[in-house]
């Protein structure tokens, strides 16, 4: 579907689709649109980085598995095998490093370019709202950011695996838990942290992208940060006085089983506030406050 833009209206579909309600399949079709051109910038390196990182976890295996059992890291140093073992682990460690923070890279470096830079004019004359832009941008970004995270939890377990294979294990304990319920809740709250985070994450700093491209001096946005860091570091202090005042009455009780529920609770709320008011912010800079360079 054609898609043209009514300089007189400012509407970027026709009439037709604000009557008849279609509007809403228009605008989901270019939000499609919008994350399909985002996944292929995103992939190409993410797509290099696993390859790099499917190396790094076939030597690793190797090197553990043959000279693991003949080098002592913490005795035998001086080792002719301890060098190439040593190697593999960090090539390792570079690697899944690699893999999680490919994406975040180019994700970051694609928002301030497609935004705030001269691309910005070729990307704002595409009829999309500054949300599907946004969306497109974050959604694109936290899928293959969790790709790569999997990507890696698959690459330890199976170094793991190859390891272990052969070599005696002792016995799982049995012993199921006592409380079922506040497992099942662990869970869940845990899985919506981890996607809270990697939201809070993109939408945190695109809000402080948006937020730097104001200033035309980097003195102003170093002494607002200075400012901030004081302002979060006397909070900080406080917090912890009062923790220190009470007894520790905070530490303790978010160490039993009930407070860390309402811990978790406390951030997932949090976050959640965190998100929204980046994205917010992120949204009326690109509506309203757009600066290009």
């Amino acid at each position: 579907m054609d898609v043209t833009f009514d300089f007189e209206t400012k509407k970027p579909f026709p009439d037709e689709d604000y009557k008849n309600g279609r509007l809403k399949a228009v605008r989901g079709r270019i939000l499609k649109k919008l994350m399909k051109y985002e996944f292929k910038a995103l992939l190409p390196g993410l797509w290099i980085a696993l390859s790099v990182l499917l190396c790094a976890t076939v030597v690793m295996s190797i090197a553990v598995r043959s000279l693991g059992d003949k080098v002592n890291l913490f005795t035998a140093l001086d080792s002719p095998a301890t060098p190439f073992l040593l190697l593999a682990i960090l090539l390792y460690m570079y690697s899944i490093m690699g893999v999680i923070f490919t994406p975040i890279i180019i994700a970051e470096h694609r928002y301030q370019k497609n935004f705030f830079k001269e691309e910005g004019y070729l990307t704002f004359s595409i009829p999309a709202s500054a949300e599907e832009h946004l969306f497109a941008k974050h959604l694109s970004a936290m899928i293959t950011t969790f790709a790569a995270m999997v990507a890696s939890l698959i690459s330890i377990l199976l170094v793991v695996i190859i390891t272990s294979a052969g070599t005696s294990t002792p016995a799982p304990d049995t012993e199921t838990s006592s409380n079922v319920l506040s497992t099942v809740f662990g869970i869940i709250e845990a899985v919506i942290l981890s996607v809270e985070v990697l939201a809070a994450m993109f939408c945190v700093s695109g809000a402080l992208c948006a937020w730097g491209q104001k200033f035309t001096k980097k003195g102003q946005i170093v002494l607002r940060v200075i400012i901030a860091f004081v302002v979060l570091s006397v909070l900080d202090a406080v917090i912890a006085l009062i923790d220190v005042l009470s007894g520790y009455g905070f530490t303790l009780f978010f160490a039993t089983e009930i407070g860390e529920h309402v811990g978790a609770l406390i951030w997932i709320l949090l976050l959640a506030l965190i998100i929204v008011l980046s994205f917010l912010y992120e949204r009326k800079t690109l509506k309203y406050h757009l600066n290009l360079k």
